[in-house]
């Protein structure tokens, strides 16, 4: 690749490094469910692409079939078997969800301690 072609890479990552660095809710959920999406992704696109793949149309047809089918497939498994369970987001190396009672156990400014009072 010439010096031209590496500038142009390093001048579209400098953009996304200061446009697209910023929260958001879709970012948050987006970054918890990229391992899930990772493990699941293959053996998805797989299976729908087995079945799909025979049908008798278009090469893009099949793509786009196979591409929205298995991305609300995997989404769905997702938010179904992984996000809600603590044990399988540990199987699938994600922090356990919070619950309400971790949080506010001992609310800041309370004075405790944790020593004898």
């Amino acid at each position: 690749m010439s010096i031209a072609g590496w500038s142009w890479v390093a001048f579209v990552l400098s953009l996304g490094a200061k446009y697209l660095n910023v929260k958001s809710k879709l970012a948050t959920y987006g970054n918890e469910a990229v391992l899930p999406f990772y493990i699941f992704h293959q053996t998805i696109i797989l299976c729908v692409g087995w079945f799909v793949i025979r049908w008798n149309m278009g090469i893009l047809p099949k793509y786009l079939i196979i591409a929205v089918v298995s991305f609300a497939l995997i989404m769905i498994l997702y938010e179904v078997l992984v996000r809600p369970f603590n044990v399988v987001r540990f199987i699938f190396g994600m922090r356990s969800k919070k619950t309400p009672a971790d949080s506010d156990s001992f609310p800041r400014g309370s004075g405790h301690a944790g020593g004898c009072d």
